[in-house]
């Protein structure tokens, strides 16, 4: 039995809304195929890119379940926190530096590899909150009725 007070999705607008997320999930199956989705989980020990993760899909089912207000307030949300990730990834490069000991050869190592980590986690989040903002707007604009 269906809730006529329900908002959620209208019947025609579900098979694009099913088209448009199908192909966005058969690009991530390709990203995972590449194993790229794996060097982004293993490249961020922050979980940020798993909060971004889960505040996507929460803002789908916020749009599926007829709340596009807000699926539009998480959208932009989503880039605030890989900018968010941003700092934090950065900010993890010169957790710990001794200046003493920078001109140590020794202590130069693990500088370069807490640097390409750190940026590693910068730049993972920033993308996956920039795709995944354009990716929920996207389903936003085209299936999210006023409320």
């Amino acid at each position: 039995m269906t809730d006529p007070n329900w908002k959620g999705l209208r019947k025609d607008q579900t098979p694009r809304f099913l088209v448009l997320n199908l192909a966005g999930v058969a690009l991530l199956f390709v990203a995972y195929a590449h194993g790229w989705v794996d060097t982004v989980i293993e490249g961020d020990p922050t979980l940020m890119t798993e909060t971004i993760a889960a505040m996507f899909l929460a803002g789908i089912v916020a749009l599926v379940l007829g709340h596009a207000s807000l699926a539009a307030w998480i959208a932009p949300a989503l880039v605030y926190v890989g900018l968010i990730g941003t700092i934090v990834g950065i900010s993890l490069v010169f957790v710990g530096i001794d200046p003493e000991s920078a001109g140590d050869v020794t202590a130069v190592v693990p500088l370069v590899a807490r640097l390409i980590q750190g940026i590693g986690i910068a730049l993972y989040t920033t993308l996956l909150g920039s795709v995944g903002y354009l990716w929920l707007s996207l389903n936003v604009h085209l299936f999210g009725d006023d409320e």
